[in-house]
């Protein structure tokens, strides 16, 4: 009886010595194949920035503003190469894939009657932020209980800033107009 106790107990630490090294191995080995077969920057997952970027790429012949089922023709701007080179102002760095470029490619392809329409409500929206600078008190409420700074930070700098850009796209739209 006591034998097959004393072989059991001669046994276990040469099973435990086998398991440790067969653990050592599969963690070693799995950190020089995966460092031996990286050829490219990897990211935090294990990712190749390079394979990334393949498979996000849209087609060739996909154009900015592009949407299911609709063809790149209809967007006479995006094909207008020419004119980029002649336009100025907020129409040609939109062209040219500047500011407003997804502004210009989601006008591009609409009718007149509603690109007409856009230039219309955004003077309207231009006139609105120049009245709101003149009086504010008539436009906001509580204006006389806002804080000094934040009254300032309207008046100053986010209705300008909105102005400016609202003046941007109604260039953009007339711009469309004027190449059709």
């Amino acid at each position: 009886m006591t034998k097959p106790a004393r072989d059991a107990n001669l046994r276990w630490p040469g099973l435990l010595l086998a398991a440790v090294v067969a653990v050592l191995v599969t963690v070693s080995g799995a950190g020089t194949a995966s460092a031996a077969t990286a050829t490219a920057a990897q990211t935090r997952v294990g990712a190749h920035t390079l394979l990334a970027q393949i498979l996000v790429e849209p087609h060739s012949r996909v154009g900015a503003g592009q949407r299911l089922g609709k063809d790149l023709q209809t967007y006479d701007c995006a094909l207008a190469t020419g004119v980029a080179a002649e336009a100025g102002g907020a129409y040609g760095t939109a062209l040219n894939g500047g500011r407003h470029a997804g502004f210009l490619a989601n006008y591009a392809g609409k009718p007149t009657a509603q690109i007409e329409r856009g230039i219309t409500s955004i003077e309207k929206q231009i006139a609105e932020h120049q009245a709101k600078i003149a009086n504010a008190g008539r436009y906001i409420d509580d204006w006389a209980s806002l804080d000094p700074r934040q009254q300032q930070a309207l008046v100053n700098s986010k209705w300008p800033g909105d102005i400016a850009r609202q003046q941007e796209q109604l260039d953009i739209l007339r711009g469309i107009l004027g190449s059709r």
